[in-house]
């Protein structure tokens, strides 16, 4: 039985034996390009030209014009947006970092498919001031009040971040998705 790759290099070779160097294939990640190589290498000999062999968010990238930056740095960018905005603008970035994290995955998970962020951000907002809710009456503890005005700041933090990322060609994952969805 052939693997999947063995099919995909067999594939190639009958529609393209000779001029495999127009041609280009997209992958998901990296991982199976050397193994596709391998076997490209037993229907072409050492006499060939690869293809050319590109990742998903290469592409992307390419026809967003926006380069994407790896998570430790955006999270460097967002702790600065924190340091400005932030409702414990004196956390450290050790302290932040989970939270930073967590926002970098939502924020291109709401790229990624194409939410109105402003809408998803003024329900999560609501939602965890329901939850901070007193049935008795009772004022909400300052803890309580800076959890939901960091509730509140999500949608100014996304804004920002993706202002200062744009501004330097630059962007995560979902966002170079989404500016190539918008600018088809």
């Amino acid at each position: 039985m052939k693997t999947f790759l063995q099919t995909v290099a067999e594939i190639i070779w009958r529609r393209h034996p000779e001029n495999l160097e127009q041609t280009t294939l997209v992958f998901n990640n990296h991982r199976p390009i050397r193994f596709l190589e391998n076997e490209l290498a037993r229907y072409y000999g050492n006499k060939y030209f690869l293809p050319r062999i590109i990742v998903i968010d290469d592409l992307i990238s390419s026809m967003s014009k926006l380069d994407i930056i790896p998570n430790e740095l955006l999270l460097f960018e967002l702790y600065s947006i924190h340091q400005e905005i932030g409702v414990r603008k004196d956390e450290s970035f050790e302290a932040f970092m989970p939270t930073a994290e967590m926002m970098i995955s939502d924020f291109s998970e709401i790229d990624l498919y194409h939410i109105d962020a402003k809408k998803i951000f003024s329900n999560l907002k609501e939602t965890k001031a329901i939850e901070q809710w007193n049935v008795n009456g009772e004022p909400i503890t300052q803890v309580e009040q800076d959890y939901l005005r960091f509730f509140e700041s999500l949608h100014t933090y996304y804004n920002l971040l993706r202002e200062r990322l744009k501004s330097n060609h630059q962007a995560y994952g979902g966002m170079a998705y989404r500016e190539v969805a918008d600018n088809i």
